[in-house]
């Protein structure tokens, strides 16, 4: 990903390990590798308003992009 990004493989590992906030443009090249809506970055629902069917949903979701993730190499280390 740190490839594909142009930032170093130490950045992202910040990053992901919240050590360090991404920059709007590290945000933007990163939805744009992974081919999605910038704001699908940003999305996050409040978990204390769902319905039990809106948590199952939000689950399938989740395993949903990591398969896509994971079948378009995004989690491969580069």
């Amino acid at each position: 990903m740190a490839e594909r990004l142009a930032v170093s493989a130490n950045y992202v590992s910040m990053v992901e390990r919240g050590r360090r906030e991404p920059t709007l443009k590290y945000l933007r090249q990163f939805a744009a590798a992974v081919n999605v809506p910038l704001s699908f970055v940003f999305w996050e629902p409040d978990s204390r308003e769902r319905t039990e069917e809106q948590r199952n949903l939000h689950h399938e979701l989740d395993v949903m992009i990591q398969r896509y993730a994971s079948s378009s190499g995004v989690n491969d280390k580069e």
